[in-house]
């Protein structure tokens, strides 16, 4: 967006927030339902999910996403259980 030189799929929002937050990306993970969303969080080293609430599971598993969940429950049961 405005805040960042590149647009997604660069890697520049996802840097920047990062930055911010004083985040690294070996301790981030991004939740994301845009091919280019998840291509953006991987070039900037952090490990994505997938939500399929606009695209299926294998685009976004392409993409580069290293699970993929219906929703924000399925994230919360890979968190706790890593199913």
């Amino acid at each position: 967006g405005a805040e960042s030189p590149g647009a997604k799929p660069h890697p520049d929002p996802y840097i920047v927030a990062m930055e911010r937050l004083g985040l690294r990306p070996e301790h981030t993970v991004v939740l994301e339902d845009s091919p280019s969303g998840i291509q953006a969080a991987r070039a900037a080293g952090i490990a994505v999910v997938g939500l399929t609430t606009g695209q299926p599971g294998e685009k976004l598993l392409k993409a580069g996403a290293s699970h993929t969940r219906q929703d924000y429950v399925g994230v919360l049961s890979l968190i706790a259980h890593g199913t």
